[in-house]
This record gives structure tokens, sequence and C-alpha cells, in this order.
């Protein structure tokens, strides 16, 4: 019985951490986001033989579609660790 309590608890912890990194995810979207457009600018600009520089307009779709794959990355983060915990609360023996 104790090897299950044990397990439980580390199964809440992992939980805890990715539920964590969703909120995380879905708050820091804009920074991230922005980050991520202007490393791919300066890789862009670095080896234009691999791709070509973007015009502005790309890089605010390219900004924009980014902010909404982590909000939705850090949503789904999120909702699983909240399903995965109260699946594991079912568990506990009673």
């Amino acid at each position: 019985m104790a090897d299950l309590h044990f397990w439980l608890l580390i199964e809440f912890m992992v939980l805890a951490n990715v539920a964590f990194a969703g909120v995380a995810l879905f708050y820091w979207a804009k920074p991230m986001a922005h980050r991520y457009n202007a490393w791919t600018t300066r890789f862009r600009e670095k080896y234009p033989q691999i791709s070509k520089p973007s015009s502005p307009e790309t890089t605010s779709l390219n900004y924009k579609v980014m902010v909404i794959f982590f909000r939705v990355a850090g949503a789904f983060l999120f909702a699983e660790a909240v399903y995965l915990s109260i699946h594991a609360i079912q568990r506990i023996p009673r």
C-alpha cells in the first residue's frame, strides 16, 4: 500500500508541474512569440540561402500565429493535467 501512495504522490507532483507549465505558456505567450519572431528574423537575415527574409506583413502574421499556438498549447497542457489529476484522485484507496 505504501508503494501506491508513493506513486500517486509522484503522479500528483508531475501533473502539478505540467499544469504550471501550461499556465506559464499561456501567460507568457506574447513575450515568447516576440522572442521567437526576433530569432527567426535574425536567422533568416543571417542565412538568406535557407529562407528568404520575411516581409513586415509576414512577420506580423507569424507573431499572431505563434501567440495563438502558445496559448492553445498552454491551455491543452493545463486541461490535460486537470483531467489526469481527477482520474488520479479517483484511484486513491478509501
